[in-house]
């Protein structure tokens, strides 16, 4: 959700999947391409209760006859979410911001906030001691040009202050990397000329009572080193031009191993990591409620089984099952094969039972999939794994005949986003659609646009006679044109009403758009 300087809110919704080309060399085989599109930037009134946005959800998915095909969702990590697959980078910022909030009082980085008073305190807080300064040191040109010529002096890159800005991810760690370069400014005064320390007492004097001293400096660096973990996995994810679900659990486990190994280097900040630790526990949990990232893990021809084997031992046997039961699925669906029921396991009364079909619920014929495809997945299994720089698309697309029935398991997985990051993009680009100067179009024209945008940027071009031939353009045409009444425009079998602007708004709706793209 995301709302406008009208406080207006919108729903966005991208769909992602894999379009398949049949090859030309063979018929057999297909080309592969990961395609993301914006099929919805919906206008949501009211409230924001996950009922209320379910059925906004819905109402995008049926407007483009997608329904039926829904697969599975990702959204990010609020409160009304929680029932669908959660955004790893924004779990991995939760869990930074539990780490934070047991450091410092959040509320000193509002932009309407007081200054920090350090004297006030019974303990510094040494995070909000330093926003204090960086604030007042940016609010003055003159100690801006200062604090450059000092870095200058020093031989150090020239790089402005950061402050902390509570809605952008890792800014109070930059704050801290860029805030450690006033250390070293103060350190090497000394060498300055008196003119220079002269200027640094008149321009800096009301911030003595910020200054800190070495050991609250060795305190900032510890921070930042504990705060560098979560910062380090979400560079990760953001470097990944598509996110998919296969690192979602080795990357909580990676952070969790990370930060406990760091409580025994830092035992003093303990309490701190453990904040964070609880956090990633948190979501890591509910990992399990979900087949999707075993599944996603799996097709991964760089993890396969090797995660569950070295990290989780304990779940190889559950994680080889659930692989086993989903392709059976795709037997049934595709090749409509008969399973075959072994009654080797069952009891002496039971047996008999099973082949007169008389079993209860709770005793169900045990099933195996077919010969094989039970040699598809011990050849896929004893491959070596492949290069995890290796693309998995790629790789699917090159051993689709090998393993023709993982193969159709992967299609449906791959697409799956690990991170809702997609929309925080959509978001940032509608930022400069509505503009102060544009911030009467309407809600309708402001989703067109958007779609319009995400698609041209994703390098997709448009084309309004791709499918036709001139013939049958033609045809077309002089179909409308046989239709048209008097009020038709340019014969199109448009009304002009589409035209009138409803209310004083911009008159093209999202239907009439859609209607002119659709001719």
């Amino acid at each position: 959700m995301w709302s406008n300087s009208n406080m207006t809110p919108f729903l966005a919704v991208t769909a992602h999947w894999i379009e398949t080309k049949a090859k030309t060399d063979s018929k057999d085989k297909f080309e592969l391409k990961l395609r993301a599109e914006l099929i919805g930037f919906h206008r949501v009134p009211g409230r924001h209760d996950g009922d209320h946005l379910g059925h906004a959800m819905l109402y995008v998915f049926d407007r483009v006859n997608l329904s039926p095909k829904l697969g599975y969702g990702t959204l990010d990590a609020a409160g009304n979410n929680d029932t669908a697959l959660e955004c790893f980078p924004h779990s991995v910022n939760r869990a930074c911001q539990d780490v934070i909030d047991a450091l410092t009082d959040l509320s000193f980085a509002d932009e309407d906030s007081s200054d920090y008073d350090p004297d006030a305190s019974i303990q510094r807080d040494l995070i909000a001691t330093l926003q204090t300064v960086i604030r007042m040191i940016r609010a003055s040109s003159q100690r801006r040009d200062f604090f450059s010529e000092c870095l200058t002096y020093i031989k150090m890159i020239d790089m402005e202050l950061l402050r902390d800005v509570k809605n952008h991810w890792s800014s109070v760690l930059l704050m801290l990397l860029h805030g450690i370069l006033l250390k070293e400014v103060w350190l090497t005064q000394e060498s300055f000329s008196a003119h220079a320390i002269q200027r640094m007492t008149s321009l800096h004097s009301d911030l003595k009572k910020y200054w800190m001293t070495n050991e609250e400096w060795d305190i900032l660096e510890k921070y930042a080193e504990i705060l560098q973990v979560p910062h380090s996995f979400q560079e990760r994810l953001s470097g990944e031009k598509t996110l998919n679900l296969s690192f979602a659990l080795p990357g909580y486990n990676a952070m969790i191993t990370k930060w406990e190994n760091m409580k025994d280097t830092l035992p003093q900040y303990a309490s701190v990591i453990d904040a964070g630790i609880a956090k990633l526990h948190k979501y890591r949990d509910r990992v399990d409620e979900s087949d999707a990232y075993t599944l996603a893990m799996i097709i991964n021809p760089s993890i396969k089984l090797g995660w569950f084997k070295r990290f989780a031992p304990h779940c190889l046997d559950d994680a080889r099952e659930l692989f086993i039961q989903e392709l059976e699925l795709y037997i049934n669906a595709v090749n409509q094969s008969k399973q075959i029921v072994t009654l080797l396991d069952l009891s002496n009364g039971d047996w008999a039972d099973a082949i007169l079909g008389l079993l209860t619920k709770n005793k169900e014929p045990i099933r195996r999939i077919s010969q094989a495809v039970q040699e598809e997945v011990n050849s896929y299994f004893s491959e070596k794994l492949s290069d995890p720089k290796q693309d998995e698309l790629a790789y699917w697309e090159d051993n689709q005949a090998r393993f023709p029935t993982i193969f159709r398991l992967a299609l449906d997985i791959l697409p799956i986003q690990a991170s809702s990051v997609p929309c925080e993009r959509v978001f940032s680009s509608s930022s400069d659609t509505d503009t102060k100067k544009r911030n009467h179009i309407s809600p309708e024209l402001n989703e067109a646009l958007q779609m319009l945008k995400y698609t041209l940027r994703r390098g997709n071009s448009i084309s309004f006679t791709e499918g036709t031939s001139p013939e049958e353009e033609l045809a077309t045409l002089k179909e409308l044109l046989a239709e048209k009444d008097q009020n038709s425009v340019m014969g199109l079998g448009l009304s002009n009403d589409i035209f009138q602007a409803p209310h004083g708004g911009d008159g093209l709706t999202f239907n009439s758009i859609f209607q002119i793209l659709a001719l």
